[in-house]
């Protein structure tokens, strides 16, 4: 179980899902002070679902899923499909 806590209040729907979806990809990982890089990698994904697509976009979301421990083929999951 995640020590996480639900995704902040401020962040929009997608935001949201994105952040429930990083948990369940790395769902024994996350722990509180972890907040922070969820809430950039959240906003970044989301970003990148939504159209924001560059190679400078890539490779942030590939850090900061990165910074949360999370293999590189679970990393590809969620930026190029199979989320839900």
């Amino acid at each position: 179980m995640n020590q996480l806590g639900a995704p902040p209040a401020f962040l929009d729907a997608t935001q949201s899902q994105a952040w429930a979806d990083i948990v369940a990809a790395a769902p024994d990982v996350l722990i509180s002070s972890d907040r922070i890089i969820m809430e950039l990698a959240a906003r970044s994904l989301a970003g990148w679902r939504s159209g924001e697509r560059s190679k400078v976009w890539l490779r942030l979301n590939y850090r900061l899923l990165g910074k949360l421990l999370m293999p590189m083929a679970a990393r590809r999951r969620l930026m190029f499909g199979y989320w839900h």
